[in-house]
């Protein structure tokens, strides 16, 4: 519980930070939400820090940590927690490196040569992973944004308790997107819905999610409510080769 105070504090703390984001050198990185379902509560929590402030150089540490958490049993134990630091370099749309031509359309390219994923946990339950990759978004439209991600990977290092890993997730992952943007404040997304997944080495090793997230009642109002649906493999590092599918709805900060 201690635990999920102090992250719960981190997290308010990092919306504030994202208010002012041109007078802090850390800000939100991946989206931080907090989503229930009949059989648990999952949160992630992600931040990335300038390397380099106040310089834009796009050189970043960042980390994210999501957990799975058992509010429904009787002493609310926590099943999981997901580890995840990483480096890396990023360039976005608002440098204009990429003129009129059609790369105008890229939303950014990331580049991280370290990334770890582990749970910290002992014996036959650890999980762990090292890896590196490339990240590329696309999109066109100004209020309303229809893209793309993609993020392929490789491996430096997987775990002995998860040398299969390949088989269930691969080396990446795509997602398709389309955005309700604010007409008058900048980078303000209202609306959105997506589909993202990837397969493992074996076809039948697949993962897909679906999300809609929307800004309630008007754009001055936060959070955002979000819907996710997960089917497949991997959502958990401990249960990575079993087959599971979850809806879970909650807030996300943004």
């Amino acid at each position: 519980m201690k635990r999920f105070i102090v992250i719960m504090c981190l997290l308010i703390s990092c919306c504030s930070l994202f208010a002012a984001e041109k007078q802090s050198p850390m800000t939100m990185y991946k989206d931080n939400y907090i989503i229930g379902s009949q059989d648990d509560l999952k949160f992630l929590v992600s931040v990335k820090y300038n390397l380099f402030y106040p310089f834009n150089s796009g050189i970043y540490a960042a980390y994210s940590e999501t957990a799975w958490w058992d509010i429904y049993k009787e002493s609310s134990p926590f099943r999981e927690f997901n580890h995840n630091p990483e480096v890396f370099w990023r360039v976005d749309e608002g440098n204009n490196l990429f003129g009129d031509s059609l790369l105008s359309y890229v939303d950014y390219i990331q580049i991280a040569p370290y990334e770890h994923k582990s749970n910290g946990r002992d014996g036959e339950v650890s999980r762990g992973l090292d890896r590196y990759y490339a990240q590329i978004q696309g999109s066109i439209g100004d209020v309303i944004n229809a893209g793309f991600n993609l993020k392929i990977w490789n491996y430096y290092h997987l775990a002995e308790e998860n040398k299969d890993l390949k088989t269930y997730n691969g080396y990446g992952e795509g997602e398709l997107f389309v955005k309700i943007k604010s007409g008058t404040v900048q980078y303000l997304d209202k609306e959105k819905l997506y589909i993202k997944g990837g397969i493992g080495t074996d076809p039948e090793k697949y993962w897909y999610e679906v999300g809609l997230m929307v800004r309630i009642i008007t754009t001055h109002i936060q959070p955002r409510f979000y819907i996710q649906y997960y089917n497949g493999y991997g959502e958990e590092l401990v249960n990575y080769n079993k087959k599971d599918q979850q809806v879970r709805a909650g807030f996300i900060f943004d």
